[in-house]
């Protein structure tokens, strides 16, 4: 993913998402934020562009975004130190479940830096989490448009996932409703936890999951 697209992914979340954070001691937070994108809305406004292709080209549905050290209150942390880039077999090994070498290169400088693990432990996890998640049947293809109440979708991946509640899942979406983001709290052993008082649903009493291939209005 070039330059370009990783602001337009940033730009994508809603405010007060995207604001870097001062750097802080790595390993010094509350608890990790796993953020799964909907592939589908991400590629349905922004297919077109060139640098899209690797991404869109495969028709998925939730695909990793990141997973973020968070604090219950108070800033989180990023770009904590200086680190080594991604080895490119592991970079290589992560686009199956995230969108391109430079997203997951993005990850790892600004939040693995803050983790406190070292590179491949840190993609360890974010496996180990992706696998972890069990998609609803409506949501395990993303080859139809699905429409849901907001309440219906939170209740869907709770009977889903064992040990989700409601309050340790928030979903974002665009101004129409489209679902851009399910963020997922985890403590730190990785096992599903209650989110800090700022992550909330930003999204319209319906929400919408495009299909691959929806085009933008």
């Amino acid at each position: 993913m070039r330059v370009g697209r990783a602001l337009a992914f940033l730009a994508m979340l809603l405010p007060g998402a995207a604001a870097a954070r001062q750097p802080m001691p790595a390993g010094r937070f509350d608890y990790y934020l796993l953020s799964l994108s909907w592939s589908p809305t991400w590629c349905a406004h922004h297919g077109g562009a060139g640098d899209a292709e690797e991404e869109c080209g495969q028709r998925r549905g939730f695909v990793v975004h990141g997973l973020w050290p968070q604090n219950l209150a108070g800033p989180w942390p990023a770009f904590c130190l200086p680190v080594s880039p991604v080895p490119p077999a592991l970079a290589a090994r992560e686009t199956a479940i995230m969108p391109d070498a430079e997203m997951i290169e993005h990850e790892w400088t600004k939040h693995g830096s803050c983790s406190g693990l070292k590179v491949d432990a840190y993609f360890a996890a974010i496996d180990r989490a992706f696998a972890a998640f069990h998609r609803p049947a409506a949501l395990s293809q993303a080859n139809h448009p699905v429409t849901l109440a907001l309440a219906e979708a939170k209740r869907a991946l709770v009977a889903a996932n064992p040990g989700l509640e409601p309050d340790m899942i928030a979903i974002r979406c665009t101004p129409e409703g489209e679902v851009e983001e399910l963020r997922l709290c985890l403590d730190r052993g990785f096992g599903y936890r209650a989110c800090g008082a700022d992550q909330v649903d930003a999204c319209p009493a319906t929400v919408r999951f495009p299909a691959a291939g929806d085009s933008a209005p």
